[in-house]
């Protein structure tokens, strides 16, 4: 839908490279799947995650070929994860095996074309990156007609790949959403281990192929081939990818409820430092809830305790929002040990002693038991 008017990308050889080659993006990366000769002889080359307007080659005439400092409009036809696992492979195709089936199931009493995430198995892209992990991905047709391209565009598009890899209980990368990133393309070599970045179907990461036996397959390039239609034959060593053109039900009401939270939350430059880190009384602060058509409803956090989890809290409030955040999920039913596996690591991460995230910790579940 947007591919005419966000048709821009750039490519470059290594990360670290400042030029960048300005590409048409989707044709660039359908042919590395297909194993243009091009990209089947580069090493470490790597194309844009996102693609962009006409703003983008304005920029590059000002800087050289830059992307530095580029906020522009974009847009991606797909919405991808990245999992990595450094010297597990094994964990690794663990959770991208969790990942897709998660995406790929259709609730109980569903129509069949209605799945959870994608409308069928041959419409996620996976990957095995050359390396330690895996990329997948789905087309972001699925989310319906509220994605649009724009400058919040890699916010929304991150914060719904983040919920997704929540709801399937999978850990990705979460530092690639950012709109200068860059991304190894299809059927070019890993620099270290000599390894192409191949496409491989649903079926061989969830149940045909262990980690030796992908990785003797990624010795060689191999096509991904873009079908139409189930009578489209595919050569036996090639994989087949449908693209989805229809939006799905459950993909479509995921992206909306994540962005009602997204937008609602206040930016750090928004929240108010305070004088004093002791915590307040927060019992008067209720769990949001989930409600569905029958009436019933389920415990939902607040979207303070989002915010802080998702972007962390300003010196002088930090043990105060730690607070609240734990008392908020333990009103929404978490356990110690959920509680203790999320908030030990990020109260440590926004600046707060050991000693002080404990005692902030066992506040917040003694006041969310009240």
């Amino acid at each position: 839908m947007y591919s005419k008017l966000y048709s821009n990308g750039f490519s470059c050889q290594g990360v670290a490279v400042r030029q960048k080659q300005k590409i048409k993006w989707l044709e660039t990366f359908k042919a590395a799947c297909s194993c243009n000769p091009f990209f089947v002889n580069q090493t470490d080359y790597f194309l844009s995650l996102f693609l962009f307007d006409d703003g983008l080659i304005q920029h590059f005439r000002q800087t050289g070929n830059s992307i530095k400092g580029y906020s522009g409009a974009c847009w991606c036809p797909f919405v991808w994860w990245d999992i990595d696992h450094e010297n597990d492979l094994e964990a690794a195709q663990t959770d991208v095996r969790r990942l897709v089936e998660f995406m790929s199931q259709t609730p109980a009493g569903s129509d069949v074309d209605c799945g959870r995430i994608a409308p069928n198995t041959e419409s996620i892209l996976i990957f095995f990156s050359g390396s330690k992990g895996f990329h997948a991905a789905v087309p972001v047709a699925v989310f319906g007609d509220c994605v649009k391209p724009g400058k919040e565009f890699p916010g929304q598009y991150k914060a719904a790949a983040i919920e997704i890899a929540r709801r399937a209980g999978v850990e990705i990368d979460k530092s690639v959403y950012d709109r200068q990133r860059l991304f190894r393309s299809p059927n070019t070599k890993h620099g270290k281990t000599g390894l192409y970045k191949i496409p491989l179907s649903y079926w061989e990461v969830t149940t045909a192929l262990n980690i030796a036996e992908i990785r003797q397959r990624a010795q060689r390039p191999r096509r991904l081939v873009w079908v139409e239609s189930e009578l489209d034959k595919v050569d036996i060593d090639a994989v087949r990818y449908s693209p989805a053109v229809k939006p799905v039900p459950g993909a479509v009401a995921l992206w909306s409820e994540v962005q009602a939270d997204v937008s609602a939350l206040p930016s750090m430059g928004q929240v108010r430092a305070k004088d004093t880190e002791q915590p307040e009384a927060v019992s008067q602060y209720a769990a949001c809830v989930n409600r569905f058509p029958d009436g019933s409803s389920v415990p939902r956090l607040r979207r303070e305790t989002l915010d802080f989890i998702q972007h962390g809290a300003q010196k002088g409030e930090r043990a105060v929002r730690l607070f609240r955040a734990v008392a908020d999920c333990c009103r929404c039913g978490w356990n110690r040990q959920a509680v203790e596996s999320i908030f030990f690591d990020l109260g440590n991460q926004v600046g707060l002693s050991w000693s002080e995230v404990r005692k902030q910790i066992e506040g917040g579940l003694n006041d969310g038991k009240n």
